[in-house]
Order: C-alpha cells, then structure tokens, then sequence
C-alpha cells in the first residue's frame, strides 16, 4: 500500500513537473512563415514522419497557416510564425485581378501523387475562388456573405471546423456583430459577438440542425484580446469540452536603461532595445469525442491534452544572438496505445509526456553559429537526448554555404553515428532562389546519401517552385523519394 501511494505521488509530481515546465521555459516567435521547404528539411532530417509532413503541407494548401505553425511546433519542435496579411483601406477596383495556381506532389516513384488547381479572382467588393476551396464571397465595411465552401475563416473560429457546403452571413451593428450560416446537410448556424475595445472581442455561437434537432446541439463561447485567445466548445452528449488557449506577445523589448516592457526606444537616446522577448503558448484540450463540425489533426485527436510552449531572447546589439527554447507536453488518449507499441509496456498509455529543445545561435553574418539540444523523453529524465551543431556562412554575396552535424546521445550507450548535412544556397534576387542539400543521414555516404534541391523564380506575373528529394542506398541507384511542383500566373 506503501509502495503504491509512493509510486502514485512520484507520477503525480512528474505531471506538475511537466505541466509548470510547458507554461515556464523559453521558447521563440521570431520567424518567418512556414514554407513547405521547411516541411521538407524536417521530413529528410527525420524530425517529422510522411504522414505528418502530409498533414502540414495539407494545412499550408488550405492556407491555415495558425494550424501549421501549432502542429510543426508539436511535432517538430520547431518554431514558426503563421502568415499574416495586412489589411489596408483602399477603394474597390473595377479592374479584375488574381491568379491561377497549380501544384503537384510526387511520390517516390516520380509520379503525381496529388494535384490542385486554384483561380482566384477579386473583382470590386467581390471575389471568386475555384479549386480547392470553391466559393463566392462578398465584402464591404464588415459586412461578409459566402456561398459555397465555407470553413474556419468564413465562419471566424478560433478552432479549425469542417468545410461545408452552405452559405454564411457576418454583419456589424454598433459594436454587435451578428453571424449565421446555413449548409446542405440543414446544420443552422447563429453566433453573437460583442466588440468591448478595439482589439477585445467576445462571442456565443450555438450549432443545430433541420433534419434532427436538439442532436448536434453545439455550443460555445470565444475570446480574442492582443494577449489571449481563448474559444470552447461542448457538444450534448459529449464527456469532455474541447477548449482551445492561446497566450502570446510578440516582441516584447527590454531596454538596456529600464524594464518597462516597452518596445519603442523612447527614453534609450534612440538606441535599438538591448534584449527583445518574445512568446507563446498553445493548448489543445478535449474527451474522447469532439464535436462534430470541428476538424483537428490526428496528431491533437490522439492525445486528450497537447501544449505547446514558446519564448525567444535576442541582443541585437551582439551580432543578434538568441537564445530559444521549445517545449510540447501531451496526454495520450486512454485507448492509445503508443506506450505499449514501443516496448513501454511499464509507462501508462495515458501517461504526461513531453519533450523540450533548447539552443543557441550567435555570431556575424561571415560565420554564424547554432547548437541546439532536445530531449525526447523528459517524462523520464531525458534518457535520450539529440544533440545538433551548425555552421552558416554568408560570406560572399549571393551565397550561403551552411554545414551541420547531428548525433544522439543516449544513457548508458554513448552517442550515435553523426548526421551530417551540407547546404549551399544562391539567391540573387528577392524572388529567384536556387538551393541544394546534401546529407550522409547514415554517416557514411555508402550507405545513404541524400540530395534535395530547391528552384525558385518568380516575376511580377510568374512564380515556380520545385522541390526535389533524391536518395542513394548501397548498391542501388539514386531515384526520387518525394517532391512539390507549384506554378503561379498572376494578372
């Protein structure tokens, strides 16, 4: 009895453990927006699985890019910043403009693994999109319709839903802004927000249906500040809300003559700020079932509980050094039998588990470099640990020579055989980049060697992409292992 009330308490403190770590250690914000090259570099560095890098490039096709920044820190733990447009008042024009896209996977037979075509066309208060995401939209002064497909934005949800076929309605009135839509399968849709401040929003939404009332029966309520992001949802019937909460600021500057927090050099003699701070943090919560009209990766969907946790420190006044940390905590669903399948039959399937990475990167643009350091297990104390070191030169203009090494320490065993990677990119112009990677993932080039290359050109009219992975096993030739072909017209 003992034993077992000792045993209970050392799981319950790993837990608290973990849990103040995920809303404590540093991490970043400080990115740019994730691009399917990174996709690719953490797929060939065997951070991320097929599938998962399946899931990420699916989200960037979407054009959620919130959704991909949260699943490529959960996965890979590496840090991005959604895409963000700016939004400027100008007078609708009459003059038609927009662009056809094409883009194509392949797989490792070369062949097309998936395609999709896209026209988008904005026309005055209108605009047209065909392909992917068909629909017809209509804007003025905050005043939204849509018909056709309608999804997480058209319907304004914090939390990704299903893509629906339907109609969707968003007009203001004084600081009231009243929602409906309405889609073929006779889901009703009425959400009622409030504006308290400029940038402080709070709405109540509820979800039922024509055909059989009362048994979607959705409801829930969202919170939008410039710090805090909150949205919940509960489904009748269902053991568990699913709740969604995100933290974040975003350059937050400390000045080298006070801790105001202020971003801005007044008071520093016009000085650049000595450290600038950034971070957030993002949590998944839901029972067994979700509700209906939400859609969340698979990643979220097997674990009751995901967070993801992020903060960055930078001295621009020292070559722009940083200082960064990621951590991912989770909780496996009961029925998930991760645990057991790896041969851990002595943790819980629903044990905490977590994972934490911390680096360093300093140095002048002529020769820059960054070690960094991930624990994969920190529910066990870091039995095995990832240890990576790089080197970046941009020494002469146009070029970029990069070289890194990586290797995993594990308890009692030493380190592993070294990864290493080479990369060397030209990059002329802002919209023409040519870069070519080559890795030894075995450590001898005999016995795999990888190379992947980048194309990149763009106009004022045309934008191409092309991405590339070849692989050469012993005794076998090189043959392409996955790739990603876009082409863009815009007029």
């Amino acid at each position: 009895m003992n034993d077992c009330t000792r045993t209970c308490k050392m799981k319950f403190r790993k837990k608290i453990l973990l849990v103040t770590l995920m809303f404590t250690t540093w991490a970043t914000a400080d990115h740019t927006p994730l691009q399917e090259s990174q996709i690719f570099d953490w797929w060939d560095d065997g951070l991320i699985t097929a599938e998962e890098a399946g899931e990420l490039l699916d989200l960037i096709q979407d054009g959620n890019f919130e959704e991909a920044c949260l699943l490529s820190q959960a996965l890979a733990l590496e840090s991005c910043e959604e895409e963000k447009t700016v939004q400027k008042r100008i007078a609708p024009s009459l003059t038609p403009e927009g662009y056809v896209s094409w883009t194509a996977r392949m797989d490792s037979l070369g062949m097309l693994e998936r395609h999709f075509t896209d026209l988008n066309i904005r026309f005055y208060r209108y605009s047209l999109h065909l392909g992917t995401h068909s629909q017809l939209a209509y804007k003025n002064h905050g005043s939204e319709a849509y018909f056709g497909q309608i999804s997480t934005r058209e319907l304004h949800s914090q939390i990704p839903t299903d893509t629906l076929w339907g109609t969707g309605i968003l007009y203001p009135v004084g600081k009231f802004q009243l929602q409906a839509s309405l889609d073929t399968a006779l889901h009703w849709n009425t959400s009622l927000g409030y504006k308290f401040q400029k940038n402080v929003t709070a709405s109540l939404f509820y979800w039922d249906g024509f055909r059989r009332p009362r048994e979607l029966a959705l409801g829930g309520i969202q919170l939008k500040t410039p710090w805090l992001d909150f949205a919940g949802w509960y489904q009748r019937g269902q053991d568990a809300p699913l709740l969604k909460l995100r933290l974040h600021q975003k350059s937050t500057a400390k000045s080298a003559g006070g801790t105001n927090g202020k971003s801005s050099t007044v008071g520093t003699g016009g000085k650049p700020p000595a450290v600038k701070v950034s971070w957030q943090t993002t949590a998944y919560y839901h029972g067994t079932d979700i509700p209906e009209i939400a859609r969340l990766s698979p990643t979220l969907l097997k674990n009751e509980f995901t967070g993801t946790q992020q903060v960055s420190a930078t001295v621009p006044a020292l070559w722009n050094s940083r200082l960064t940390a990621n951590a991912q905590v989770s909780i496996p669903q009961e029925n998930d039998a991760t645990g057991k399948s790896q041969g851990r039959a002595d943790i819980p399937t629903n044990a905490l588990k977590g994972r934490l990475k911390v680096s360093a990167e300093s140095g002048p643009d002529a020769l820059r470099g960054l070690f960094s350091i991930t624990c994969l297990e920190a529910e066990s104390h870091c039995p095995e640990n990832d240890l990576r070191v790089k080197l970046t030169s941009g020494y002469f203009q146009q070029f970029t020579l990069e070289g890194a090494i990586k290797s995993r320490h594990t308890r009692g065993e030493g380190f592993s055989v070294p990864q290493s990677q080479v990369y060397l990119t030209y990059h002329p112009a802002d919209q023409i980049k040519a870069r070519m990677v080559l890795q030894f993932p075995k450590g001898s080039p005999r016995k795999n060697t990888q190379i992947r290359t980048e194309t990149t050109v763009g106009t004022n009219h045309i934008q191409s992409q092309l991405l590339v992975t070849f692989r050469k096993i012993r005794n076998k030739e090189f043959h392409p292992v996955h790739g990603i072909v876009q082409v863009k017209w815009l007029f």
